[in-house]
């Protein structure tokens, strides 16, 4: 029963659309795993031809059970080399998600998925490729469906004898007893990539995203549009020797009424280098925090993040231990997720340099 309420309350603010319940996109904990959803501009750029990367995300499954957030998240993306010194690149890649919550039989599934095409112009401001400028956009199509028969509408109560209809108007659903809609949108990205001395790389940019602002009702097409998202962050990479990176990021985004600040470091410490082939461990740690009217700052959760290379691959467990809001309820684990990225090289190697933190 306690679960059918959350649910049947999930469903009612994201069929309404109501602005107490404004929209929010999904989030990743570890936000360098999901470089093309942050920004668009990061298409293409790494050290490297052709990247792949994959994520898992379940938030509150001590909660819901099989019936908590899960979203589903895979992209492949490649660069390319232009110019007369070959020091400028185009990228192109491939986004795709898949978000759920709830099941038909605890009230109600809302299910989004969508597909991204994105394409990046990375212009070098000095001619060894040590600066750099980059442009990119990608175009969205995206679903939403509602299933379950637990949710019951208005029209299906009876004022006058306080009886229940249990079948909604064919007004409400669709036969399948359904909610469905398709949409478009679009995002755009501006980054900076750099060298700023032998040990230290640079990035900073930020990116726009939802700038059609789609419909979010389900019920009513004039209300409850998808507020844009502003995102903007900043990132090192620090090579402190043969064996030892520091990464130490800040990543801030904000959509409607709320705003998210991500601030940490990620560890590389390298146990194996032997003939090309490299195994490093990560240990990342990192805090969140929630801006909104009605609470100018708190402390939202700690993450962690544990990993390891193995040349061009890498795997990532990341973890967020819950301070507040739902903290009392779940008290076994916010959110958990599993990532991995492969990296291939099929040029030559000198031509493919970039000077950017490993992404």
């Amino acid at each position: 029963m306690k679960k059918l309420g959350t649910i049947l309350m999930i469903a009612l603010l994201m069929l309404t659309g109501k602005p107490e319940a404004q929209a929010q996109d999904i989030h990743y904990s570890h936000i360098t795993f999901s470089p093309l959803y942050t920004n668009p501009a990061f298409t293409g750029y790494f050290n490297g031809n052709l990247r792949f990367y994959a994520n898992y995300r379940n938030q509150f499954f001590s909660v819901l059970g099989g019936s908590a957030f899960q979203t589903y998240s895979a992209a492949v993306d490649f660069s390319m080399p232009v110019g007369v010194w070959a020091t400028d690149f185009i990228g192109a890649g491939i986004y795709t998600f898949h978000d759920r919550v709830g099941k038909p039989d605890d009230g109600g599934q809302f299910v989004t998925t969508s597909i991204g095409v994105s394409g990046s112009y990375s212009k070098a401001l000095a001619r060894d490729g040590s600066h750099a400028l980059t442009v990119g956009l990608m175009g969205l199509y995206m679903q939403r469906q509602f299933n379950g028969d637990a949710v019951l509408f208005g029209s299906q109560y009876d004022l006058m004898t306080g009886d229940v209809n249990p079948i909604p108007p064919p007004s409400e659903v669709g036969p399948d007893n359904s909610l469905t809609y398709n949409t478009f949108d679009f995002t755009i990205g501006l980054l900076y990539l750099g060298q700023i001395s032998r040990k230290v790389t640079l990035y900073t940019g930020f990116s726009l995203a939802h700038l059609l602002q789609p419909r979010w009702s389900f019920l009513d097409p004039d209300e409850g549009k998808l507020p844009m998202r502003f995102a903007g962050q900043l990132g090192f990479g620090v090579n402190i020797n043969k064996r030892f990176e520091m990464a130490p990021v800040a990543f801030f985004q904000h959509q409607g009424k709320i705003g998210e600040l991500v601030l940490g470091d990620l560890f590389d410490y390298r146990i194996i280098q032997d003939k090309g082939l490299e195994t490093d461990l990560l240990f990342g740690a990192y805090f969140r925090t929630l801006h909104s009217p009605e609470k100018a700052f708190s402390f939202e959760s700690f993450i962690i993040m544990l990993g390891v290379d193995y040349t061009d691959l890498r795997i990532a467990f990341t973890y967020d231990a819950q301070f507040g809001g739902l903290r009392e309820i779940a008290k076994t684990n916010s959110a958990f997720e599993v990532s991995l990225k492969y990296t291939m090289s099929f040029l030559n190697s000198k031509s493919i340099t970039r000077f950017c933190p490993r992404l």
